[in-house]
C-alpha cells in the first residue's frame, strides 16, 4: 500500500471516528432526548433565546444525516417562530444536513462503491450522471430527505453543485408547505393530523406528475436524437471506449493548455492513441516536463512542444507560423488554455488579461492556422468554454479594456466570447468539412487559475471546498475528446456542448450580429497588438 493510499484510508477512518464520537457525545449529554419530539425540541430552543437559531441549525446539520428524522426539526420550527423564519431556518438546516450526508458518503465510501458496481449497473450510474439535476429534483420532491438518499447521491456520479442546487429546488415546495401549514398538518408530537393527508396526497401526486412529464420529455428528446443520428446528426452519448478504439495515427493535433487539468488529460489520450501532437505552454521547464511524461506514458515519440505567451498576440502569431513550418495539415486544433483572476488585470498588449488569454488568443491562433485547417479534410476546432458563459455580459466597447467589476465576471464574459467566436468561425467555414464546436467541462478538479491563480479569499475557499466533489480531469475532458475524435460528433457544427450533447447557451451567445461584430473587433485588436509589438 502506497503512502498516499494509507494516508487517505487513515483520513477516512478519522472522519468515521469523529462522527461516532460526536453522536456518542450527543447521546451522553441528552441531546437525542431533547430532539425526540418536536414539542420537546421547541421548548429547548425557546429556552435558549436568540441562540436557539444557531442551536437549531447545528443540531439539524449534525444529527439528521446520521439518524434523527428531519421532520422533527421542520415541525418544531413553525411551533416556535413565524412561518417565514421557520421556512428560512428549515431550509438552511435541511441543506446543511444534505451537504453533510452527501459529503460524508462521497469521501468515505464513493471509491469503494464505484469499484464494486456490477458492470450491468454501470449504465444506470452513467445515465444518472447525464440527467443528474432533474433526478435530484424529482427524488427530493418525492422522497424528501431520508439518510439513505444523501448516501445514494454521495456515492453516485452526481456532482456536488448539481446535488446542491437540485436539492434546493426539490426541497422548496415541501418546506414552504410545512412551514406555512405546520400547525394544521402536524400535532405537537409530530404526528400527522387527519386533515393533512389530502395536502400530502396532493403534493405526492404533483411530484409524480412532474416526474412523468420529465420522463416523457427525456424520451422525446432521445428519440429526436436518434432521428438526428439517422440523418447524420448526433445520438445519445455512448461509452468513451466506443470511440477510443479509433486509431489516431497520422492525425496532427495542436492543443493549448495541455500542461495541467483537462488539457493534460486530453493530451495523454491523444498521445496514447498515436496522434502526432504539439502541446503549447508558457513555462519552458513545466512544458518540457509534461512532454516527457506524455512520451514515457504513451510510448509515442511523435510529440512536440511550442513555447508561447498566449497573452501576447504577436507571440501567438509567431507560434502559429512555427507550427505551419513543420506541418502541412492540422486535423484537430484544441483551444483550451484559460485563466481567471481575483480582479480584472491589464495585459501586456493593453487588453484586459482574462479577455486576451481566454478569447483573443483563441481567435489569433485559430485564424492564423485557417489555411491548414481548410486544407485538411474533416478538420475540427474544439474550444473550451464554461457554464459560466450564462453570467457573462459582452460589451464590445468596454469589455476588451475594462478593469471594472469582479474577476469572475470577466471570466464569464470571456467564456461567452468563446461561443460567439465558435459560431462565427463555423459560419465563415460553411461549405467545407471543417467543424468548429465548443464545450463546457463542468466543475473540474484542476489547478485552474492560470497566471498565479489569485482569485481572492472567497473564490479560493469555494474552489477548495468544491474540489473533492468535482470531476477528475479525465472526466472533464470527456466532451473535449468526444468532439475532437468521435465519429458521432463529426456532423456537429457551431454547437455548445455539455456532457456530449448540444445545449442552448445564453441568449446573447445566440446573437449572430454580435458574433460577427466580435470577429471584426478581434481582427482589429490583434492587428493593433501586432503593430505595437513590431
Amino acid at each position: 500500500m502506497s503512502e498516499a493510499t494509507r494516508s487517505l484510508r487513515n483520513a477516512k477512518l478519522g472522519v468515521v471516528a469523529l462522527v461516532l464520537l460526536t453522536l456518542a457525545g450527543a447521546y451522553h449529554f441528552g441531546i437525542f432526548a431533547q430532539v425526540a419530539e418536536p414539542k420537546i425540541l421547541a421548548e429547548t430552543l425557546v429556552a435558549r433565546g436568540a441562540w436557539g437559531y444557531l442551536a437549531f441549525i447545528l443540531a439539524y446539520t449534525v444529527l439528521q444525516p446520521f439518524g434523527v428524522p428531519g421532520t422533527i426539526f421542520i415541525v418544531a420550527a413553525p411551533l416556535i417562530w413565524p412561518w417565514q423564519t421557520a421556512f428560512a431556518l428549515s431550509m438552511i438546516g435541511t441543506m446543511c444536513a444534505s451537504v453533510v450526508g452527501f459529503s460524508f458518503a462521497r469521501f468515505v465510501a464513493k471509491d469503494w462503491v464505484s469499484a464494486r458496481i456490477p458492470a450491468r449497473l454501470r449504465k444506470y450510474d452513467a445515465s444518472l450522471e447525464r440527467n443528474a439535476f432533474q433526478t435530484v429534483v424529482v427524488l427530493r420532491l418525492i422522497l424528501w430527505m431520508p439518510q439513505v438518499l444523501h448516501s445514494f447521491f454521495g456515492v453516485s456520479k452526481v456532482g456536488f453543485w448539481t446535488h446542491f442546487w437540485g436539492s434546493l429546488v426539490g426541497y422548496t415546495p415541501t418546506l414552504l408547505l410545512v412551514s406555512y401549514l405546520g400547525s394544521e398538518m402536524f400535532d405537537a408530537s409530530g404526528r400527522i393530523q387527519p386533515g393533512a393527508w389530502p395536502i400530502l396526497a396532493g403534493l405526492l401526486i404533483a411530484s409524480l406528475l412532474i416526474a412523468a412529464l420529465h420522463r416523457a420529455y427525456e424520451r422525446r428528446r432521445s428519440s429526436g436524437g436518434l432521428r438526428n443520428a439517422e440523418r447524420g446528426g448526433f445520438s445519445s452519448p455512448q461509452p468513451m471506449e466506443k470511440f477510443m478504439a479509433h486509431d489516431l495515427e497520422g492525425k496532427v493535433i495542436l492543443i493549448t493548455g495541455a500542461t495541467d487539468g483537462i488539457g493534460k488529460a486530453a493530451a495523454m489520450d491523444f498521445a496514447r492513441r498515436g496522434a502526432t501532437m504539439t502541446i503549447v505552454g508558457r513555462n519552458k521547464e513545466k512544458t518540457t516536463q509534461v512532454l516527457t511524461e506524455l512520451k514515457d506514458a504513451s510510448g509515442n515519440q511523435n510529440l512536440d512542444l511550442l513555447l508561447c505567451d498566449l497573452s501576447r498576440m504577436a507571440d501567438v502569431k509567431r507560434a502559429a507560423e512555427a507550427f505551419q513550418a513543420k506541418h502541412d495539415r492540422l486535423d484537430v486544433l484544441v483551444n483550451n488554455a484559460g485563466a481567471t483572476f481575483k480582479s480584472p488585470v491589464m495585459g501586456p498588449d493593453g487588453f484586459e488579461l482574462t479577455f486576451a488569454l481566454n478569447h483573443l488568443a483563441y481567435f489569433q491562433l485559430t485564424t492564423s492556422l485557417l489555411d491548414l485547417l481548410r486544407n485538411t479534410k474533416g478538420a475540427r476546432v474544439v474550444s473550451t468554454s464554461s457554464a459560466m458563459q450564462a453570467r457573462g455580459v459582452l460589451d464590445l466597447q468596454k469589455t476588451p479594456t475594462s478593469l471594472e467589476g469582479p474577476g469572475w465576471r470577466a471570466y464569464a464574459t470571456s467564456k461567452l466570447a468563446n461561443i460567439l467566436f465558435t459560431k462565427e468561425l463555423q459560419r465563415r467555414l460553411s461549405g467545407i468539412t471543417v467543424a468548429a464546436n465548443c464545450f463546457e467541462p463542468g466543475s473540474v478538479r484542476t489547478q485552474f487559475g492560470g497566471f498565479g491563480s489569485d482569485m481572492g479569499l472567497l473564490m479560493n475557499l469555494v474552489y477548495t471546498v468544491a474540489r473533492p466533489f468535482s470531476k477528475t480531469p479525465e472526466q472533464g475532458a470527456d466532451s473535449l475528446l468526444w468532439l475532437a475524435t468521435s465519429p458521432e460528433a463529426a456532423s456537429l457544427r457551431g454547437q455548445f456542448v455539455s456532457n456530449r450533447r448540444p445545449v442552448d447557451p445564453s441568449k446573447q451567445a445566440l446573437d449572430p450580429k454580435l458574433a460577427a461584430d466580435l470577429w471584426t473587433l478581434s481582427e482589429k485588436l490583434c492587428a493593433e497588438a501586432k503593430a505595437r509589438a513590431a
